[in-house]
């Protein structure tokens, strides 16, 4: 395969010493392609699209590689990279909208919204990842349980589809009708789209096409993993920020009551949006951390107690009801029994230092991933809330028969878990993959998902199909079939054509 005939000014690196680095993700998987293309503008996008179609030459989107699944790895063809467009193109304070290049860093956004008094709610773990490679996958992070995942915040696309054309999308613009919709390209160029309902879970869900009756054009491309257009430019909304929020490590002597004390919190704060209760419990953020996960935490953060689990919460709170809602808390955390020491964040600096423990576990699982040079085999499933706890059970008490070291946290507000495996050799890495594929089985038989925030990649097309039949896939293979007709934009994401 020859390099592309572009222009002289878009940057390549073919040599492969130089591209390494793009060719592995956090999960530890790899693969291969001959040059690597750094565009600054959605005009050159285009311009290398164009000139990979024209020989038929498979093209990979990748930032900053910090996906899980490797869907921004290539297998093959070349890859488009978006870390040099990072500029702020718009942003009205007012109107609390701002408008990103697809490679501006999360971490970049969170620091400029916080001089400004804004929010952007989706807050995924990796302060790294792009605000495109956000909108690819729909990412989602600790404050999802309130505010739910990237899609909700995305007002405004700009896409380059597999042709080179270019879409542009506003949400509530183009709706589908009769299980087909209509896109129009910059040019004219019109494109028929079968979208035939996939019978989505009623869960946090990031497994595959988002599809549904009458859905909103927007949403077919958020969360599509880069397989039916780049995305050049993302318009979002913003929230304002909270006056205060109240940050609590709570430890639990008992996983049991650490689970109650969860489960409680989490309907008291269903209840309070519902109902509009502003003085009582509405957590924005509700997370578990088992007992191996603190041991993992413990050398980084010496004042964890003796413990067997923590939850680590949040709620947003005002002068005005400061004293209700954190009265609230501590009759909950006193009903079930949590240590004395729990970790209450008594100021900005201590409120960074909780972000900083609850982000540094996904941190250590990744490294000992890396250092062993196995991928990783950490589920990402959720179910529906009133199979949870059943569901906890069940696989926490399968994976200690297998004798694999392993570590469980994450976002159990929304019922779902990151249950990490931590094999020492091949046979108990073989070992985990079995175990893996037994804890996706059994959440899609609770109607739940094998994927709720990481998307499928090409780690995980097996385990799509336990959630959706031959049919359903095929349904999600036509709509790739209308935009990319040769399979050209990230091969082997998702689905195999």
């Amino acid at each position: 395969m020859s390099c592309l005939n572009l222009p002289n000014h878009i940057l390549r690196k073919s040599n492969q010493e130089e591209i390494t680095d793009y060719l592995s993700d956090a999960s530890n998987y790899t693969g291969e392609c001959e040059s690597v293309y750094f565009p600054v503008s959605t005009e050159e996008v285009a311009v290398i699209v164009k000139a990979a179609v024209a020989g038929k030459i498979p093209v990979t989107t990748s930032a900053t590689r910090t996906s899980l699944t490797g869907s921004s790895v290539p297998d093959t063809g070349i890859v488009i990279n978006t870390s040099r467009m990072n500029q702020l193109l718009y942003f009205d304070k007012t109107k609390k909208t701002i408008e990103l290049q697809p490679g501006f860093i999360l971490k970049d956004l969170k620091d400029f919204l916080q001089k400004e008094g804004l929010l952007y709610p989706p807050d995924p773990t990796e302060e790294l990842c792009t605000i495109g490679g956000n909108a690819a996958t729909n990412a989602s992070g600790a404050k999802s349980f309130k505010f739910g995942p990237t899609r909700n915040y995305i007002e405004e696309l700009e896409i380059v589809l597999a042709d080179g054309e270019i879409l542009d999308l506003k949400r509530e613009d183009i709706f589908a009708r009769n299980d087909r919709v209509t896109l129009t390209a910059r040019s004219g160029k019109k494109y028929d789209i079968p979208v035939n309902p996939t019978g989505m879970p009623a869960t946090k869900n990031a497994a595959g096409y988002y599809i549904k009756e009458n859905m909103d054009a927007i949403d077919l491309f958020i969360g599509c993993e880069g397989t039916l257009g780049i995305i050049t430019k993302i318009k979002l909304k913003l929230l304002p920020a909270p006056e205060s929020v109240l940050s609590c490590v709570a430890y639990f002597t008992s996983e049991q009551e650490a689970l109650n004390f969860l489960t409680e919190a989490r309907s008291l704060s269903y209840k309070s949006r519902t109902e509009n209760l502003r003085n009582e419990i509405d957590a924005r953020a509700l997370e578990f951390f088992d007992g191996n996960s603190l041991q993992m935490l413990k050398e980084d953060f010496p004042g964890i107690p003796a413990c067997s689990a923590a939850v680590w919460f949040e709620q947003e709170y005002s002068s005005m009801n400061a004293d209700s809602v954190f009265s609230c808390w501590d009759k909950l955390m006193e009903k079930h029994k949590s240590l004395p020491d729990s970790w209450f964040a008594s100021g900005d600096k201590e409120q960074k230092e909780i972000g900083r423990f609850r982000h540094a576990i996904s941190y250590k699982v990744n490294e000992y991933i890396k250092r062993n040079r196995f991928k990783k085999v950490g589920t990402d499933v959720a179910v529906p809330d009133h199979h949870f706890e059943d569901f906890y059970r069940l696989i926490a008490h399968h994976i200690r028969q297998t004798g694999l070291n392993f570590a469980t946290y994450g976002h159990f507000g929304n019922s779902h878990i990151h249950l990490n495996m931590l094999p020492r050799n091949e046979e108990e890495f073989a070992l985990a993959k079995e175990t893996y594929f037994y804890i996706c089985r059994e959440a899609v038989k609770l109607g739940g998902t094998v994927s709720a925030e990481h998307g499928i990649g090409k780690i995980k097309r097996e385990y799509l199909k336990l959630m959706y039949d031959e049919e359903k896939i095929n349904a999600m293979r036509a709509v790739k079939s209308a935009l990319d007709p040769d399979n050209l934009l990230c091969r082997g994401n998702i689905f195999l054509m």
